[in-house]
């Protein structure tokens, strides 16, 4: 009885804040000014100080010695502290999009340029965001705005010039494109394989077409992969490739698993294991974890294949994957911004506000939503010691927490009661469009 009296006032709050507040226009006013404060605040100490891992990857150091440029752009770099001068990393794909990047004079304009074309591409994909999936909602355009562009790992992306953001944009667009099912499928397939030129994770979602049967996107994704991979290694060598050089080496030590930064599952088992003096435990666990949980979705997902909440599909697709590489930093989290997206519009048109609970709990473990340099220098202030906030919650395995409990969301989206919407595209408005606002 005491249960579902919590239910109600949760539903009645729910209900609530939605009319009064969100539903306001000076709701929207504020929280777009807010996010603007922010990010513009973000942008203008990140543009004006190199800190970022752009030396440690870009621009290729092969193209810029073929362009006569190592010096000015290459020389004390992350990686050729690792590897032979010719090394390169990341997807094969990065040497197109970097490559006008060697009509600047120097690596710090270099820099800066590319800041600012990854924070454009940030702004461009919130925008796209908001615009398929509020349908002229104002209390969802209101909480998505502030979903969307107070995001720390997003934050973290731009900041360093991360490649993710171009996946996320990516990513976006074939989402975009396939709004219409079956229309877009080419198109939506070479997105996703240009996507995966650039950075393997969304490669997850090529499997999924050949699954569900979108033949067309399947092998589109798959061709645009292959010419991408097969070009790039005969141009650049693939004995030049340091990611390669790096999974081809039995002999090379580094250890980043248990790095606070790591938040997938290993990074989780193993500082676990290691804080309860079972260390040895923590990478058998971490390789049961990651196939357990890899596996189970997959056999998920076949059970589902015949549904048509393929947006859902995408975001536990795209959650798990994060979640289950051998490892990945926080940044890697900005592609959670689709999910948290498609999340969002689904507790719109679910009638259970008490997952509402379950979002926002898994947004601020992940995205804070709060500028965190002001929360440190509070915590500083008060226990008159320096405390790096953000490095504690990354070793107690905060985002990687949050992450599990939006994938636990999404399930439970997915595996709505009978008699509840089951097809997130019946009736939406086709982007750009905008509807009535709905009556809470």
């Amino acid at each position: 009885m005491a249960n579902r009296s919590f239910v109600k006032r949760v539903e009645l709050f729910s209900d609530g804040f939605c009319r009064r507040i969100l539903g306001n226009s000076r709701a929207l006013v504020i929280v777009g000014v807010y996010s603007i404060a922010h990010l513009g605040i973000y942008f203008y100490r990140y543009a004006m100080n190199q800190a970022s891992d752009f030396s440690g990857a870009w621009p290729a150091p092969r193209i810029a010695e073929w362009l006569g440029k190592t010096d000015e752009f290459y020389t004390g770099s992350v990686t050729t502290q690792f590897h032979e001068g010719l090394s390169w990393s990341y997807g094969p794909m990065l040497h197109v999009i970097t490559l006008p990047l060697f009509l600047l004079p120097d690596r710090q304009t270099a820099y800066r340029v590319l800041i600012c074309v990854v924070f454009a591409v940030y702004l461009l994909v919130g925008v796209m965001l908001v615009l398929r999936f509020s349908g002229g909602d104002r209390p969802l355009s209101v909480v998505m705005i502030f979903v969307l562009f107070n995001f720390a790992p997003a934050y973290e992306a731009t900041g360093q010039g991360n490649i993710e953001m171009f996946e996320l944009l990516l990513l976006t667009l074939a989402i975009v494109a396939s709004r219409h099912e079956r229309k877009h499928e080419t198109l939506t397939g070479v997105l996703i394989g240009v996507a995966a030129g650039l950075k393997f994770l969304p490669g997850f979602l090529i499997p999924y077409f050949f699954l569900t049967k979108r033949w067309k996107a399947a092998i589109a994704s798959t061709a645009t992969v292959g010419i991408i991979g097969i070009s790039t290694q005969a141009i650049l060598g693939w004995q030049n490739s340091a990611l390669m050089n790096r999974m081809v080496d039995v002999n090379h030590e580094e250890n980043f698993l248990d790095h606070p930064l790591n938040q997938a599952a290993s990074g989780f088992l193993i500082r676990m294991t290691k804080a309860l003096g079972r260390e040895a435990l923590g990478v058998p666990m971490s390789i049961a974890a990651m196939l357990g949980l890899g596996i189970g979705i997959c056999v998920w997902l076949w059970r589902r294949r015949n549904e048509k909440d393929w947006e859902v599909h995408w975001s536990v697709l795209l959650t798990t994957s994060v979640l289950v590489i051998p490892h990945n930093e926080s940044y890697y989290f900005c592609l959670l911004l689709i999910p948290y997206s498609v999340a969002l519009q689904a507790l719109r048109a679910d009638g259970r506000k008490t997952l509402w609970v379950l979002y926002g709990l898994s947004f601020a473990m992940v995205g804070w939503g709060i500028p965190m340099s002001i929360v440190n220098s509070a915590v500083d202030t008060i226990l008159g010691r320096h405390v790096w906030v953000i490095q504690r919650l990354h070793e107690v395995s905060v985002p990687f927490i949050g992450a599990v409990m939006l994938l636990a969301l999404l399930l439970i989206i997915a595996n709505r009661p009978e008699g509840e919407p089951s097809d997130l595209n019946k009736g939406r408005p086709v982007v750009g469009a905008v509807s009535p606002v709905r009556q809470s």
